[in-house]
């Protein structure tokens, strides 16, 4: 069964890594001057754009969770899991609130789902700065 874990830790660490390299090209805000979602035609293709972008940050984030969740004991998984579900729920809150700024007008979707991405990159910072140590042993 050791032999499994490794295994799938060095899948999963491959696949962070690739996932990693793509990730600075979606770090910007909607507020960024370098936000590659801002060069789409149509609010609705930035939404779309948007949606990539929070797709993308969502999987390295739950991909790196993952392997967090390999190197730590039982009780540790669990407040881990308790603070990743006060987290989803906090930025679900928070990114509608910014959304609420726009009154449901068009842009609505596309700074939702700015602020999904840009929490989540956050989020992985944060776990990489707390776990890292132990992913890497």
């Amino acid at each position: 069964m050791r032999a499994a874990a490794g295994t799938r830790r060095g899948s999963l660490t491959l696949l962070l890594c690739l996932l990693s390299f793509s990730l600075p090209a979606f770090s910007q805000h909607t507020k960024s001057k370098n936000n590659p979602c801002d060069k789409p035609a149509t609010t609705a293709q930035q939404a779309a754009c948007t949606q990539k972008q929070w797709q993308a940050a969502d999987a390295a984030l739950g991909n790196y969770f993952s392997l967090v969740t390999i190197e730590l004991d039982g009780s540790e998984v669990s407040a881990l899991k308790k603070a990743q579900d006060a987290w989803v729920r906090y930025r679900k809150l928070n990114c509608a609130a910014e959304k609420a700024t726009y009154e449901d007008g068009t842009a609505g979707s596309y700074n939702y789902n700015s602020c999904m991405t840009t929490m989540a990159e956050q989020r992985l910072k944060e776990m990489q700065a707390m776990y890292g140590w132990q992913v890497s042993k």
